[in-house]
């Protein structure tokens, strides 16, 4: 997971952080070709 991610996940509550953390597993699960990063403070 890219640092700027990680930063912004650890930002969220503690219920949106383990939604947004499970998200990106299975998004890079299934997805795996998908590029992630932080776009104007939001993940993309």
């Amino acid at each position: 997971m890219n640092a700027d991610i990680i930063s912004y996940n650890q930002k969220l509550e503690s219920e949106d952080e383990k939604i947004a953390n499970t998200l990106f597993e299975e998004i890079c699960k299934h997805l795996p070709e998908a590029e992630n990063k932080i776009w104007h403070a939001h993940p993309v």
